[in-house]
C-alpha cells in the first residue's frame, strides 16, 4: 500500500466498524423467523466482506 492509499484505507476501515453493530442488531433480530438458507446468507454477507475488504488490502497488486 502507497502512503497516498492511508488515508482513504483508514476511513474505509472506519466505515466498515461503523456498519458491524446495525448488521449485530439486525442479525439478531430479524433472523429468528427467516429460513435457514436466508438466515445462513444473512449472517455470513458481513464476515464476507470483511474478508474481501482486508484481502484487498492486504493483498496487494497482482
Amino acid at each position: 500500500m502507497t502512503p497516498e492509499r492511508l488515508p482513504l484505507a483508514i476511513i474505509a476501515f472506519l466505515g466498515l466498524v461503523a456498519v458491524v453493530p446495525a448488521w449485530m442488531y439486525f442479525v439478531g433480530a430479524y433472523t429468528a423467523e427467516l429460513p435457514p438458507s436466508s438466515a445462513w446468507i444473512a449472517r455470513f454477507s458481513l464476515p464476507a466482506v470483511a474478508l474481501l475488504f482486508a484481502g484487498s488490502w492486504l493483498g496487494g497488486d497482482l
